[in-house]
């Protein structure tokens, strides 16, 4: 509504004339936008600059504090300094005026500081905005008894052990961080596989692990949202697993509660869960950044919990130079690694990627992840953030950078605009990869510990070698219906069969077996018909590869929990996946996102009581945060938005910020236009070739648009809509009648009725 006629190009990089819509302004972005890459400025409603002072929220929220995060109100004042209190919650905001600090503390605790700040402008009366730290002893400490716990864990020698405690070791406990060190600074020291925060994370397990000890617990896992949960969007699944149980038991504590039923804690179980993956079991992997995705077995495990996958010869995503290289030699084969937990961490470089990384791998056996990280020269962001040797580059992502397009060398030519254009040549792909890490700066680069993947409803069990030489070694009977062949039950756990996945009640597929080349031996003078009748026959067979299939693939949910309905539910599988959903509201009310605090254990006699739980549930986090510390830098902001909100928020992103006005979206029109302009000469380039004519290149179409938009918008006069020409045959010559119409001038008008047909 109150657009003018014709189209209007959105697809230059310039701001919109507001004077070109009459009613309302709206965009809509369908797909993923990036703060950073996608958003130029911010432009506020001067409602935030002009609202008074008695129509403002002088709360305060605080994030990133753990326990002590939320939003805060001004409760009162003492000896001239204001008092803010935790909505929901037990801690204090205030003001130390012989220390000239702002701090945070528990009401019962005021001398065990938590986060603490210098002051500022706003003196006693305004607590600061930024500044905030945690002391090093609250940022996480565990004894010197579980650190060797969870360094043992983590797979470093005594003697190393004994360097970290005498760097970090106060006492009798270790420190994460300390005022001459931390763990990440002398962790990197070792050159170790895991990265400082996996390796923290070992001293983590071992101090919960001594929590369910204490407490009885032999056999439990704790499955946890955060306390409170971010009022924000995300989801999470984790699998629950115990070898030898019959039944699981998932208890609650008292405390759980969320939002409303938008935030949900759901208890699944189905015949295709990871966790009993196995080698034989059949697989879906999903490419990093895109929807293309390959069929595959699993072959073996790997270190950190990772799968090598074998992709099927005829996979149409072995394509190019990659498909060369499979078929020059019949022993080769395509393979991936998949992760049970994938990791994706995007990096960005405002200097040299090349000064943290040594280069990239090719390898011609990975087409869907051919280049990973092959060392590190020096500690940088990607480190930091968790990145190690042998993760995988996110190559779509990566073409999609601008520093990365144009990058120019002798021989080098332009850039692939696609990773399958890419293929085509990998050794000029490898060059630019190269280049980049030289030359580029101001670029993002995304990596991954392993692609995503899901299981198939199959599995294929391979016998002939000791100790599983016959099917009988491993599985004790079939059963049949006279259509069906199901596995009765297992002779051992550890055979191909159970390791693929397959469990009892699994059906046989005949088809695919009997298809199978590999089977025309083994299977010998058997038919389909006669194994239907009598199963028996297969427990004999040597040398085979048969496939099975559950009967039922779908997962069974047992329990939805939500608000503060969280009941105890006992599953009857010893597998179960835990999946967590929240749209993220309720960003007010802290206490009633308190989180889910769930214990699952096999079901048996010795089943922890409500008391027990309750008792479990206080410590627990008590002790792990301690042990853990606050992830992140604290963040302290008005609950309103005022102008130093909206400056640091900007800040942050690397937004240009400015106030409505009239006047506002014109004064950037001839910047808009030079953006417009280099890009239509870097689009010229590319197309003709460095030696031809800007002013003749195929992209300068597109700036006729953007003069007459411009030449519109400066009107100062808003063009009226004209109506649409008539057509041809209402076009005729003008008829006229002289004196008045005899049909009509017989009517009386008062003689005259109305009547409606409408019904």
């Amino acid at each position: 509504p109150g657009m003018p006629d014709g189209k209007v190009r959105a697809d230059i990089p310039i701001i919109g004339d507001e004077n070109n819509v009459g009613i309302y302004k709206e965009i809509q972005i369908h797909g993923e936008v990036s703060l950073k890459k996608n958003v130029q400025r911010l432009v506020a409603n001067r409602k935030y600059l002009d609202r008074t002072k008695d129509s403002r929220s002088w709360a305060i929220i605080v994030d990133n504090a753990g326990p002590a995060e939320g939003t805060y109100g001004r409760t009162g004042a003492e000896k001239g300094c204001s008092i803010f209190s935790q909505r929901g919650g037990e801690h204090i905001m205030c003001c130390d005026p012989s220390k000239k600090i702002w701090k945070v503390v528990h009401k019962e605790q005021p001398d065990l500081i938590m986060a603490s700040a210098p002051m500022q402008d706003g003196g006693t009366m305004d607590p600061p905005r930024a500044g905030w730290e945690v002391p090093y002893t609250s940022r996480g400490c565990v004894s010197q008894e579980i650190f060797k716990q969870g360094m043992k864990e983590a797979g470093i020698s005594d003697a190393q052990c004994k360097t970290l405690i005498s760097a970090l070791g106060i006492s009798s406990k270790v420190y994460r961080h300390t005022e001459k060190s931390s763990f990440a600074q002398e962790w990197a020291k070792l050159s170790h596989t895991k990265s400082a925060d996996e390796a923290w994370q070992c001293c983590v397990s071992a101090v919960q692990k001594a929590m369910l000890k204490e407490h009885g617990i032999e056999e439990g896992q704790v499955v946890e949202t955060e306390h409170p949960y971010p009022a924000k969007s995300a989801s999470w699944n984790q699998t629950v697993r115990f070898e030898n149980a019959k039944n699981l038991k998932v208890s609650f504590s008292s405390r759980c509660m969320t939002y409303d039923s938008c935030a949900s804690f759901s208890i699944l179980s189905g015949a295709l869960s990871k966790a009993n993956a196995g080698v034989g079991a059949r697989v879906q992997v999903q490419a990093m950044a895109s929807s293309a995705s390959i069929h595959g077995t699993l072959t073996g495990r790997l270190e950190g919990d990772k799968w090598s996958v074998r992709i099927d010869h005829d996979e149409a995503e072995i394509s190019s130079q990659f498909r060369d290289w499979l078929e020059a030699d019949a022993s080769r084969s395509s393979t991936v690694t998949v992760a049970q937990e994938v990791k994706v961490v995007s990096v960005y470089y405002d200097g040299k990627a090349g000064d943290e990384l040594i280069g990239f791998n090719l390898d011609m056996s990975s087409p869907m992840t051919p280049f990973s990280i092959t060392g590190f020269k020096a500690m940088g962001r990607a480190q930091e953030m968790g990145v190690m040797v042998g993760w995988y580059l996110d190559v779509d992502s990566l073409l999609e950078e601008e520093a990365f397009q144009e990058l120019e060398a002798e021989g080098l030519g332009d850039c692939p605009g696609s990773w399958e254009e890419a293929t085509q040549d990998l050794e000029a792909f490898q060059k630019r990869l190269d280049l980049m890490l030289k030359e580029a700066t101001d670029i993002e680069l995304v990596f991954c510990n392993g692609l995503d993947f899901k299981l198939l409803p199959a599995a294929y069990a391979s016998y002939g070698s000791e100790p599983y030489r016959s099917v009988g070694d491993e599985i004790e009977s079939f059963e049949t219906d006279g259509e069906v062949i199901t596995i009765g039950s297992f002779k051992a756990e550890e055979g191909p069969a159970y390791l693929s996945g397959a469990r009892e009640g699994w059906q046989l597929n005949l088809v695919e077996t009997f298809k199978s080349r590999d089977n025309l031996r083994s299977l010998g003078q058997l038919t389909r018909q006669g194994v239907l009748e009598s199963p028996a026959q297969l427990l004999t067979l040597e040398g085979v590869k048969l496939m099975f299939e559950p009967r039922d693939a779908s997962n069974t949910c047992y329990s939805t929990c939500y608000c503060d309905m969280f009941d105890t539910v006992t599953c009857p599988t010893n597998c179960i996946e835990l999946r967590w959903v929240t749209d993220g509201d309720g960003r007010h009310s802290a206490d009633s996102r308190w989180g889910v605090f769930a214990l699952v254990t096999p079901e048996s006699k010795s089943t922890p009581d409500e008391s027990v739980i309750e008792s479990l549930a206080d410590k627990w986090l008590s002790a792990t945060q301690m042990a853990r510390g606050p992830e992140g830098n604290i963040s302290v902001e008005p609950e309103d938005w005022d102008e130093s909100r909206l400056r640091a928020l900007c800040a942050r992103h690397g937004w240009q910020f400015e106030w409505m006005t009239e006047e506002g979206e014109k004064r950037r029109r001839i910047e808009g236009a030079n953006d417009a302009r280099r890009a239509a000469e870097r689009a010229t380039k590319k197309v003709q070739g460095p030696s031809s004519s800007a002013a003749g290149g195929a992209a300068w179409w597109r700036l006729d648009s953007v003069v007459k938009a411009f030449a519109f918008g400066n009107n100062t006069q808003k063009p009226k809509i004209q109506p649409p020409p008539k057509p041809k045959h209402m076009m005729s010559d003008k008829v006229t009648q002289e004196g008045a119409d005899p049909s009509v001038a017989r009517v009386k008008p008062q003689d005259v009725k109305l009547q409606s047909k409408l019904r």
